[in-house]
């Protein structure tokens, strides 16, 4: 077996392939507008079903499908096989290490990014902006990239040079994994289709995601939390089958073992969509020097920095960036 090549692909028919088709969480605005597909990630839908709206009038249709690395996808189990998510977070540990054993991954970056040419067929449209949050933000940064004769400008919000750099710190990160595998056992059972327990579920793996405890009731977050994570069971982001996050990391640690982040960065250097990075001074999950050393590699881009986390801050903060954005994408779109 080749380092790095998961187990249970060999013999697989979906390996490589594309999906035939996916469901579209979102599809708001004028139909007649510009569109912006996006890659949002379970994680973040918790400001997202406010920003898309923002997005839809300011006059773009917004696409927002049901990404293969977004939790509860509902044909994640097609390249899980019987494989569980515990099962994921305990290969997350090995892929980390570059000198570690083989890990088992369901699929790779290369494969997410391809799904982008998938929705467009689905939407019978040539050319569309793209844009994406977080990991998101990777896979927009990768349809830049790849697929320039297609993407009218692309839109890359807290997202780095290096998604998963982890320095010298692989054994705190080694250790965090094991400690939110351990939460993440310990968890409420989430039902099918059974909102509570999914809700509560969900709290628990957010706790797990964010590297921060389980929000207590008596916590001014919790009725925040627990509204978001209702919103994410209405969208269909997050069902019975769990967090995405570990899916995503193997996805991304079979792509650079395959020299993608590589092929990518070369890329990025004579880049020619123009490219909107919009990212947190305060970001705790990417710190905004590897925004920093984005913009200065990636060409044709321009960084825009807010004076928040992660997320695009409160909501007045939200409405002005889905503004600057929207403004942006129309103004490529009619170029």
């Amino acid at each position: 077996q080749v380092r790095g090549i998961p187990r249970h692909q060999k013999d697989s028919k979906m390996s490589d392939k594309k999906v035939p088709s996916f469901p579209l969480l979102r599809d708001i605005g004028d139909k007649t507008a510009p569109v912006v597909i996006c890659f949002v990630t379970g994680g973040m839908s918790h400001n997202w079903a406010l920003i898309d709206q923002e997005l839809a009038d300011n006059g773009l249709r917004v696409v927002t499908f049901s990404a293969r690395f977004t939790m509860g996808a509902p044909y994640e189990s097609a390249w899980d096989g019987d494989k569980d998510t515990a099962h994921f977070f305990g290969e997350m540990a090995k892929a980390y290490d570059p000198a570690g054993p083989d890990f088992d991954a369901p699929y790779s970056f290369s494969d997410c990014v391809a799904d982008f040419k998938v929705v467009m067929e689905q939407l019978g449209v040539k050319k569309a902006a793209v844009l994406g949050f977080s990991t998101g933000g990777m896979m927009a940064q990768l349809a830049i990239t790849a697929f320039p004769d297609c993407v009218t400008c692309g839109v890359c919000c807290s997202s780095g040079y290096d998604p998963n750099a982890v320095g010298e710190n692989l054994d705190e990160v080694k250790e965090k994994i094991a400690k939110n595998m351990a939460r993440m056992a310990n968890a409420p059972k989430a039902v099918s289709g059974d909102e509570a327990s999914v809700v509560a579920n969900r709290l628990a793996l957010m706790g797990a995601m964010m590297d921060a405890e389980e929000p207590e009731s008596e916590d001014p977050r919790a009725p925040y939390l627990t509204e978001r994570a209702k919103d994410d069971f209405a969208l269909g982001l997050v069902d019975y089958v769990g967090m995405g996050e570990p899916r995503s990391a193997l996805a991304w640690a079979l792509w650079t073992r395959d020299k993608g982040l590589e092929e990518h960065h070369r890329r990025m250097e004579t880049n020619t969509v123009p490219t909107l990075l919009v990212h947190g001074k305060a970001d705790p999950l990417v710190p905004f020097s590897e925004a920093a050393v984005l913009h200065k590699h990636f060409a044709n881009s321009t960084l825009v920095a807010h004076e928040f986390g992660h997320i695009l801050g409160p909501a007045d903060s939200q409405k002005r960036l889905a503004a600057k954005i929207a403004g942006f994408i129309k103004m490529h779109a009619t170029a």
